[in-house]
């Protein structure tokens, strides 16, 4: 298997569980319904702000993966695969690291 295959199985992985922790502690541990939930997140005034940056966020991580796909997201420079260097959106509006600002907004929201 390549190694950029593994690294991203791993990422996907970490991810589900993230989401099951969560998913598991709003709904269980916290003993939340949907309608509280609901209730809750439209008294937020924060909601204004978190969305836009939420979905900004979002915007900037699918971009960075089409424009370097699966091997670039997922290091593959340094297993070895070469990536082309790209100098449109999203990386001429966020600069290099645009993945990395892409996750803090959607985790910032």
């Amino acid at each position: 298997m390549d190694a950029v295959e593994w690294f991203s199985g791993i990422a996907v992985a970490l991810n589900v569980a993230q989401f099951a922790a969560v998913f598991t502690f709003v709904f269980t541990c916290g003993r939340f319904t949907v309608a509280q939930l609901m209730a809750a997140w439209s008294a937020q005034p924060w909601r204004v702000v978190a969305l836009p940056l939420a979905a900004l966020g979002l915007v900037f991580k699918v971009s960075i993966f089409n424009a370097i796909g699966k091997k670039g997201v997922y290091y593959g420079a340094k297993f070895g695969h070469s990536i082309p260097w790209v100098h449109g959106f999203p990386f001429s509006v966020t600069g290099a690291y645009s993945s990395r600002g892409g996750d803090t907004r959607g985790r910032a929201a």
